[in-house]
């Protein structure tokens, strides 16, 4: 299944109808997350998290999730005026408006979709080669 989401918190509502507008003209489409859990447990090729409604504070169990590993398949844009933490600067665009974003959507987008396959080209190879080894680890015991 190809996941084509874009998850979005705490954009107003205006915003988030324009950016679902733009998303679905470009074949993606929007999920508006509640909470910051919803950031983490619904799945999505890009994050997009408005720093006006939420601060480093509100965020910490995004950073604590997504800062954990040293690639992660999700692209992360912060609208807004915010300091990411040091260890989750590399992992992250913050762009100061949502002009800005809605100016730079579809090269984000696109990015975004070419990293999230990138990724699960990755993993799909390494589970690939797992079981590769397993297959021929248990032939050798025979």
């Amino acid at each position: 299944m190809i996941n084509k989401t874009v998850i979005e918190l705490g954009l107003f509502d205006d915003e988030a109808e324009q950016l679902k507008k733009e998303l679905n003209k470009i074949g993606g489409s929007l999920t508006l997350a509640d909470c910051v859990i919803d950031l983490i447990a619904i799945p999505a090729f890009l994050i997009i998290i408005s720093t006006e409604y939420f601060g480093n504070e509100e965020l910490g169990s995004f950073y604590d999730f997504y800062g954990e590993p040293e690639e992660i398949a999700e692209t992360v844009v912060f609208v807004g005026g915010i300091e990411v933490p040091d260890e989750f600067a590399d992992k992250a665009l913050v762009l100061k408006s949502f002009d800005d974003l809605m100016l730079n959507l579809r090269y984000l987008v696109r990015s975004a979709w070419d990293k999230y396959n990138r990724e699960i080209q990755q993993i799909d190879c390494a589970e690939d080669q797992f079981e590769d080894d397993i297959l021929q680890n248990a032939k050798e015991d025979l």
